[in-house]
């Protein structure tokens, strides 16, 4: 798992553990019942340590075939999931082009 740059920078920033599903590519959250494609329930850390554990996680996750990808996303507060990178942002939105076979709203 690379280290996050941005969530060196934004240190003191709450921060939640991110992947994608080894099988399937869905984009998936740290939760406290394990990987949940739901942002809302991803775990928050606000501490170092707490950070560092969801760091360890991700790459320990990775190690076993998991989840591909994982990494810390920066949030800008607590509440309510506001990432603070721009790629984040369009990560939550979903998918930015219509996909094939997909009804159109």
């Amino acid at each position: 798992m690379a280290s996050s740059k941005l969530a060196a920078k934004h240190a003191d920033n709450p921060h939640i553990l991110t992947a994608n599903s080894l099988l399937t590519g869905r984009i998936l959250y740290w939760s406290p019942d394990g990987w949940d494609a739901s942002p809302d329930k991803a775990i928050r850390a606000t501490t170092q340590d707490e950070i560092a554990e969801l760091e360890a996680r991700g790459k320990a996750e990775e190690m076993v075939n998991m989840v591909v990808g994982a990494y810390l996303v920066s949030l800008a507060t607590d509440e309510p999931l506001e990432p603070l990178a721009l790629r984040e942002r369009r990560r939550l939105g979903g998918p930015s082009i219509g996909l094939p076979g997909a009804a159109s709203v």
